[in-house]
């Protein structure tokens, strides 16, 4: 068997010619297999992740399983059309780490994210850190850099291209959330207690966001 067969028969409840091997490898190995900086890959998406990981099961001869690659379907695409552009922008840069936050433009007006993320040279990122946390002011930045990603997948194109590229390597899946609070987001903690119903009426929209998308 492929390495692709042994892991959909193994999926399939069936009896592949042998146990699938594929240790969890997610972000670590793949990203120290490409020799750049973690934040080449996280932030700048060169390559992005799953391209990582699809080189590194190449690299040790494993099956492959990915079970998270971007896209959007085109209803999904056409209902972000009325939401708020965000733009990820660099405020602060260190020799080892990169500092973000989100800005977008509401009514002629600029708003910043209150929280950051973090890039480090050598590590996966720490997303949605209170900025106080990373020793950052709470004020609108006077200076930053906007991201502008390298490689840029809109709709299924990432899909097609992973597949592509996993061959009969392994299976290329899409990983599906489930709705809940931003457990990395205090605020989301305190909105729960404060507007209950509100949360309850989001996660409920959100299930069935996820359901179509399945």
């Amino acid at each position: 068997m492929t390495s692709k067969e042994r892991m959909l028969k193994a999926m399939q409840n069936g009896k592949p010619d042998c146990v699938p091997v594929a240790p969890d490898m997610s972000n670590m190995i793949p990203c120290r297999l490409t020799g750049k900086p973690f934040w080449d890959i996280y932030l700048y998406q060169d390559p992005p992740l799953w391209k990582a990981y699809i080189g590194a099961a190449k690299h040790f001869g494993i099956d492959g399983w990915l079970a998270g690659v971007p896209l959007q379907f085109d209803y999904e695409i056409e209902a972000a059309k009325d939401r708020p552009g965000r733009q990820e922008a660099i405020i602060k840069r260190t020799s080892e780490r990169i500092y973000t936050r989100f800005h977008a433009d509401i009514n002629g007006e600029k708003h910043w994210s209150n929280y950051c993320n973090v890039y480090y040279i050598a590590d996966p990122p720490t997303r949605g850190l209170p900025l106080a946390k990373a020793g950052l002011p709470d004020n609108a930045p006077t200076e930053w850099e906007d991201v502008h990603r390298r490689t840029n997948y809109k709709g299924l194109k990432a899909f097609h291209e992973a597949n592509e590229y996993m061959g009969d390597d392994g299976v290329v899946g899409v990983a599906i959330g489930i709705p809940g609070l931003n457990l990395r987001n205090m605020d989301s903690i305190y909105e729960y207690y404060d507007n209950r119903e509100k949360v309850i009426k989001r996660c409920q929209q959100s299930k069935e966001n996820l359901v179509r998308r399945l």
